[in-house]
């Protein structure tokens, strides 16, 4: 059992993902025993057991949709090739009972870079301190004091070259706030062009300011892909000072990492 949470805590040391699967319940003949442990890694390397055989190669092929969606899970498994039941799935075994699987997703928390640290850009980042997220501030002025909250890295430098330079993850989440509407403009055309495989673009705007950086980025590239642009930000809450903007900032990111359709500001920009 030690190897398992040793093989758990490299992992998120190394920024990488798994799925800790735990035998919750047991009816019947059939291999594994309540409690018993296997952690799977995004490389599909196993650490412990379940049970073996045909159990775990149909697990190994679930804990592939756990990692890709990143949320938790619970499945039932019938151990007969020749029962089948609505709420489970069948395995090729000839044990006769069920057996029923917790599927936790471990990885390293979901990374925010917010760029921008004025007034609103400071609301939101106190909003999103209290969340379990990996936040970067990146900020071109010298003269603008970022809180002083936990951040991953805080990058004081010319946005565009700031940009060009950061090695960026896949799934990415991207908070624009800047200062002015033309380096708004300036960053999100920045980003799109890296194809950084960003979960998420917020950016802060008005519809019509929103519509003319869309435009003129359509027009300099036509087949840019938007689809995950979100702006104006944030979920229809009423409010419109800073904090509040803040608040449904953080809530439209929450529902997006959760799959949930949200009432929200934005427009779906086509693609």
């Amino acid at each position: 059992m030690t190897d398992i949470y040793e093989k758990i805590i490299s992992s998120i040391e190394n920024g990488k993902s798994g799925v800790l699967i735990t035998v919750t319940e047991k009816d019947g003949f059939g291999p594994g025993k309540i409690g018993s442990k296997m952690f799977v890694a995004s490389s599909m390397e196993k650490t412990g057991s379940i049970g073996g055989g045909p159990l775990e190669m149909l697990v190994l092929k679930d804990c592939k949709e756990v990692l890709e969606n990143k949320q938790c899970a619970a499945k039932t498994y019938t151990l007969d090739s020749e029962k089948e039941r609505l709420d489970s799935q069948t395995v090729d075994m000839l044990c006769g009972g069920t057996v029923k699987l917790f599927f936790e997703y471990i990885g390293p928390k979901a990374e925010i870079f917010l760029f921008g640290s004025g007034t609103v850009g400071r609301e939101i980042l106190l909003s999103l301190s209290r969340l379990d997220y990996s936040v970067c501030v990146f900020e071109e002025r010298t003269d603008v004091q970022v809180p002083e909250v936990k951040l991953s890295c805080k990058i004081i430098k010319d946005y565009i070259a700031a940009i060009k330079e950061y090695k960026f993850p896949k799934r990415g989440i991207y908070i624009i706030c800047t200062y002015s509407h033309e380096k708004d403009y300036e960053v999100l055309r920045e980003l799109l062009m890296k194809k950084t495989d960003a979960f998420y673009i917020g950016m802060l705007a008005s519809e019509k300011k929103a519509g003319m950086i869309v435009s003129k980025i359509k027009n300099e590239n036509p087949d840019v892909d938007l689809s995950v642009l979100y702006s104006p930000i944030g979920l229809d809450i009423g409010g419109q000072t800073p904090s509040e903007i803040a608040i449904s900032v953080a809530a439209q990111i929450q529902a997006a990492m959760y799959g949930k359709q949200s009432p929200g500001l934005s427009r779906k920009w086509s693609s």
